[in-house]
Parts: C-alpha cells; sequence; structure tokens
C-alpha cells in the first residue's frame, strides 16, 4: 500500500507578490498577456488586489507599454475594499509619454501609507489624445474574470467618469470589464 503525505503548509508552488518585494499584485506578472490602452479618457478602471501581509506602501507599480499622447491630468490612485481613498499619485502626463515599455513606480502623494492585510483597489484614469497602454493578462470575459462577484466587489471594472484632478473620495458605481491591467504595490 502506498502512503500519501501531505506537503508542508509553507510549501508554494506559484509566485506571490513578497517574491518581487511587492505588498500585493493584481495578478501574476508572469502571466502577462499585452498591452491594452486606458481607452476612454475621464475614465477611471479599477482593479481589485490582495494584500496577503500588511506593510507601509509607497508606491502604485503599473508596467507602461506604449506611451500616450498629448496628456493632461493622468493619475492612480488607491482604495480600500470598501471604496474609500487612501491616497493618490502625482500627475502622471509626463511620466506616460515618455519610456516604453518601462515599469513605472509612481509615489502616492503624502505616503507611505500603512496597509493592513486586505483587499485593495489600484486604479487609474487620464485625459489627452491617446491613452497610455499597460500590461494586462489575457482578455476574458467579463462574467468569467468577475465570476461569484457582484458590484461594488469586481475584480475588474469602470466606476466614476468626467475625471480630472482629484480622485474620487469614494468608487462610484462599478461595472464589469473585461480588462485586467497588471499594478502592483511596495
Amino acid at each position: 500500500m502506498t502512503t500519501h503525505t501531505m506537503p508542508s503548509t509553507t510549501a508554494r508552488y506559484e509566485w506571490v507578490p513578497s517574491d518581487s518585494t511587492l505588498l500585493g499584485w493584481t495578478y501574476n506578472p508572469g502571466n502577462f498577456h499585452q498591452g491594452t490602452a486606458l481607452a476612454t479618457q475621464g475614465l477611471l478602471r479599477v482593479w481589485r488586489l490582495k494584500v496577503p501581509v500588511g506593510g507601509s506602501c509607497t508606491n502604485i507599480l503599473m508596467c507602461l507599454t506604449s506611451v500616450g499622447s498629448a496628456l493632461t491630468n493622468s493619475y492612480a490612485a488607491l482604495w480600500n475594499s470598501s471604496g474609500t481613498l487612501i491616497g493618490q499619485t502625482a500627475d502622471q502626463s509626463t511620466a506616460w509619454t515618455t519610456a516604453s515599455p518601462t515599469l513605472k513606480a509612481m509615489p502616492l502623494v503624502g505616503g507611505p501609507y500603512t496597509l493592513a492585510a486586505g483587499d485593495y483597489y489600484v486604479g487609474a484614469w487620464y485625459n489627452g489624445t491617446t491613452g497610455p497602454t499597460f500590461a494586462r493578462g489575457a482578455s476574458l470575459d467579463d462574467l468569467l474574470l468577475n465570476v461569484g462577484r457582484t458590484a461594488p466587489n469586481f475584480r475588474a471594472a469602470t466606476a466614476n467618469t468626467s475625471l480630472t484632478t482629484t480622485a474620487p473620495p469614494s468608487l462610484g458605481t462599478q461595472s464589469s470589464t473585461a480588462v485586467l491591467y497588471w499594478a502592483g504595490l511596495n
């Protein structure tokens, strides 16, 4: 008779954010598929991520794969799982029109912020002629990407519209989307 032993509870078979000195990410960057532009100016796109172990958060990271053009009022921000704003970056218009592909570390104004373990939302929006393109996972049907989840708890969604310089203090009504951009926190 063959006996089987269970693996140690510390055994891991997948890369996790801490392997890359990050607090959390939207998905393993090894699953990068291609880039997709932020398509509608002033539209907030948000992605839910997990922070498995709390810590100090200074930056939102995203991988710019193609620059935008004539950008103004372009930002990223961080909200808690209830949709309450934690912090936002300074204007990224210049950063998002130079040097691609590149990993953009975007400091949160007033940071670092202490994050407890849990879920958070990262979001981004731009204004300008052509939106910047960021790394994302494979296109999925939005029902599959957000399977088992309903608003306001989608994994990938759009929320507020007509944004310019200020992140909304709370997330608006979420609409499910099929695009999960890669974002990380450190």
